[in-house]
């Protein structure tokens, strides 16, 4: 849904869609932002990084960095 909704929006090309920071925010000890996170790589790997490339594989524009030590 997500890869769909982005080529939506850059399909005029005047939008460049973001792929935001939050890729490890549902893991955070406190439920806070730019706490650090511990993941086990096979987590980050395989429920968090597949929605990530599907967003880039249909054409994102642009990334913004992480907030927090992982």
């Amino acid at each position: 849904m997500g890869a769909s909704y982005l080529r939506g929006l850059q399909s005029y090309n005047q939008t460049a869609a973001c792929v935001k920071h939050f890729i490890r925010y549902p893991k955070t000890p406190t439920g806070h932002d730019r706490d650090d996170v511990v993941m086990p790589d096979f987590d980050l790997l395989n429920y968090f990084m597949p929605l990530y490339k599907a967003a880039f594989e249909a054409g994102c524009n642009f990334h913004d960095g992480e907030l927090h030590q992982m």
